[in-house]
């Protein structure tokens, strides 16, 4: 008979206790193998997915899951008070209703309880409504008057030197008005107006402008027949361009490779891209540039006047579009991304603009700061 040492019954059970913990770390993978679960897409909640107009949608909603009876049951005439079991109160109003400010209101010019009109509304000015509004028609504010969040089914029209704290969405057009101040996101199905002095931060429509009109372009320059070819390589691979240094492209070129350039990038007038360009520095768009694809910089981005930028446009620190320019079109929507944006009066955006710390409309005179 074989006696075993106790010491070595100590070493076999420590050797199974570690295999068994090295096989435990496998068994994720094991089973990825047999079951593939990862190949299913990832599941988004729609309101974090970043889409500007769902907290209008989630609003909507909620409109119309508390208070749709009760408003399509509401007299033309009529108006009612509802309060919530967590204490928010709403004032709702009849089709034809107006909304009158109460006394003590008037003395605070300040509204506390939410509005809910089942058609259109006209606010006074210089009042603080300190909870959100709703309109199935259109809405129309006073000056110098704050909110904190307005949705309308129709158009919206916000008064000179308006405040907006947290979001505004009209399946209309929306007017911004002059010096106005839109924190948070501004949304419309239509199109968004924004008046000079008009701070923002996040901002998408099928097509955002200004109030301005845009004198006729002069003569599109015409392009030249050749290709551009770099004076000096830094690389190409992958089908790009690689260049060290700042690099000026001439006036009326033609390029179709992608751009990669370590420093700054001037893009001479009348210029067809049909390529992204990136730049590790600054990057200058001369004026009747047309860019098929994305425009990148790190530092500074300009895109001069009656510009056409198909892509993304993104800077890292400052973005000026000038009178004139166009970025994205109806049909294929662009993202304009930077933590400064100045837009002068005259451009134009279809989709999304985002100013990470803060955007302004501005005359055809904004400089960099």
């Amino acid at each position: 008979m074989m006696w075993v040492s106790e010491g070595t019954l100590w070493t076999a059970a420590l050797t199974l206790v570690v295999s068994l913990l090295f096989l435990l770390t496998l068994l994720p993978g094991i089973r990825e193998y047999r079951l593939k679960t990862d190949v299913l897409p990832l599941r988004v909640v729609r309101e974090h997915d970043g889409n500007i107009i769902n907290f209008a949608h989630g609003f909507s909603k909620f409109i119309e899951t508390r208070f749709g009876d009760q408003l399509r049951a509401l007299a033309p005439a009529a108006k009612s008070m509802v309060e919530l079991d967590n204490g928010d109160r709403f004032l709702l109003l009849g089709s034809s209703y107006p909304f009158v400010l109460y006394s003590k209101e008037k003395a605070s010019q300040s509204v506390k309880s939410g509005v809910v009109a089942a058609g259109s509304l006209e606010f006074p000015g210089q009042v603080l409504f300190e909870a959100e509004v709703f309109c199935i028609g259109n809405f129309r504010g006073g000056t110098m008057s704050a909110y904190r969040a307005v949705l309308a089914q129709g158009d919206m029209h916000l008064g000179d030197e308006s405040v907006v704290l947290r979001w505004v969405h009209a399946n209309g057009e929306l007017t911004v008005g002059p010096r106005s101040e839109l924190f948070g996101r501004a949304s419309s199905l239509r199109r968004i107006v924004l008046g000079d002095g008009v701070k923002f931060e996040r901002l998408h429509s099928a097509e955002i402008g200004t109030n301005a009109r845009v004198p006729v372009a002069p003569a599109q320059i015409p392009n030249s027949c050749e290709d551009w070819q770099p004076e000096r390589l830094a690389d190409f691979k992958g089908g790009l361009w690689r260049i060290n240094g700042d690099l000026n492209i001439p006036a009326r070129s033609v390029i179709s490779t992608p751009l990669v350039v370590d420093g700054n990038i001037f893009v001479g007038e009348g210029s067809l891209l049909s390529c992204a360009i990136k730049s590790n520095g600054g990057l200058t768009l001369g004026s009747h540039c047309t860019v098929n694809d994305a425009v990148v910089a790190c530092k500074r981005v300009e895109v001069g006047t009656y510009c056409r930028v198909k892509g993304p446009v993104i800077s890292e620190v400052e973005l000026i579009l000038r009178k004139g320019c166009v970025i994205g079109s109806p049909m294929s929507l662009a993202t304009v991304s930077a933590p400064r944006i100045v837009i002068e009066l005259g451009a134009t955006v279809h989709g999304t603009i985002w100013a990470r710390s803060g955007g302004e409309v501005r005359g055809d005179t904004c400089k960099s700061t």
